[in-house]
């Protein structure tokens, strides 16, 4: 693990054997989870971008188990189902607080954590003298949410941007838009197919250029076929 220049930010990394670097790519992981979910991710683009800086930001908050049941959203049956199991300490991060939100304050927490992303692929464009167009960034579940209104509030478009088994919450102002991959499984079992079939349709009314794929037999994780989609149109972006 890395320190970013950004206080709150630390990131893992997969970065160019040799040469320079060409592409930067942000993968943002999901609730309670931390950077690692991202290596498989990592390794796929790296296949096809072998001059890419592939970066794993860890989110900034240690993570918290909501009680109740007044959230907006809740925390994913997977960590549900291994409460029990022992975790690395520090090793279950969130990005923004589901605790007893409405959408109003969770929107707001949202934009407060993409001010944080943001400042952090500012950062790396200037150390490594690219421009956003230079740049692709994707985000799984909680992390695909800070990606999408990272990506949308950016002075300039970025290459492209993808969300995996996300949602789309609309009332952001958007700044840019830019091609969009919005990618979900068939058997989620946090979200049926209509929630998942709505935001794409919310997605798709802001943003000119959204590919929406739906990937039978996936649930609320990544797979082998989901990374490689992902891997292929962040490389085809470029």
């Amino acid at each position: 693990m890395q320190v970013s220049p950004v206080p709150t930010l630390q990131f893992l990394q997969n970065a160019p054997e040799n040469g320079a670097v060409q592409q930067l790519v942000v993968l943002l992981h999901g609730y309670g989870r931390d950077a690692s979910l991202m290596k498989k991710l990592s390794d796929e683009l790296r296949a096809r971008l072998p001059q890419a800086l592939i970066l794993m930001p860890q989110a900034p908050e240690d993570m918290e188990e909501p009680v109740g049941d007044d959230n907006v959203l809740r925390v994913p049956q997977q960590l549900r189902d291994d409460h029990a199991q022992e975790f690395t300490p520090g090793s279950r991060r969130k990005w923004f607080s589901i605790r007893g939100a409405s959408l109003e304050e969770l929107t707001h927490r949202i934009l407060h954590v993409t001010d944080l992303v943001n400042d952090f692929i500012t950062q790396k464009i200037n150390e490594y003298g690219l421009q956003d167009k230079d740049v692709a960034l994707m985000g799984f579940s909680q992390g695909g949410v800070v990606a999408l209104y990272t990506a949308y509030s950016r002075a300039q478009p970025l290459a492209c941007v993808a969300g995996h088994s996300t949602l789309f919450m609309p009332g952001l102002a958007l700044t840019s838009t830019m091609p969009t991959l919005y990618l979900y499984g068939l058997d989620d079992e946090e979200f049926p197919p209509s929630r998942y079939e709505e935001a794409a349709r919310l997605l798709s009314a802001q943003v000119p250029d959204v590919s929406v794929r739906a990937v039978a037999g996936l649930r609320h994780t990544t797979n082998a076929q989901s990374r490689a989609i992902v891997a292929d149109y962040i490389a085809g972006h470029f």
